[in-house]
């Protein structure tokens, strides 16, 4: 009897073994091929949000030469500016000078 029971534990224990190897290695495969589907997935979509990147990037860009022409236009408007207020007090400076006040 005793001889029977260890046949069947040396048969059984092999084909168990065997059973969950394969169990394994299909749940193994099926995540490995979900993988490579999400991974395109995400692919694609990184893809697409570094186009949008680049287009805000270029965009920025040219927000930038505006910018720069808007501050050489803002300096350029500020020394006129100086220029005439200088010129407006040099103008007021000679008529209190010429005319004092009572």
């Amino acid at each position: 009897m005793l001889f029977w029971l260890a046949l069947a534990v040396f048969v059984l224990a092999p084909a168990a073994a065997l059973v969950y190897a394969v169990r394994r290695a299909l749940e193994t495969w099926r995540a490995f091929k979900q993988l490579g589907s999400g991974a395109g997935a995400e692919l694609d979509r990184i893809s697409h949000a570094t186009a949008q990147i680049e287009g805000h990037l270029q965009a920025a860009a040219r927000s930038g030469e505006k910018l720069e022409a808007s501050l050489a236009r803002l300096a350029a408007s500020r020394r006129q500016l100086s220029v005439l207020t200088d010129a407006f007090a040099d103008a007021r400076t000679s008529l209190t000078s010429a005319y004092p006040r009572k």
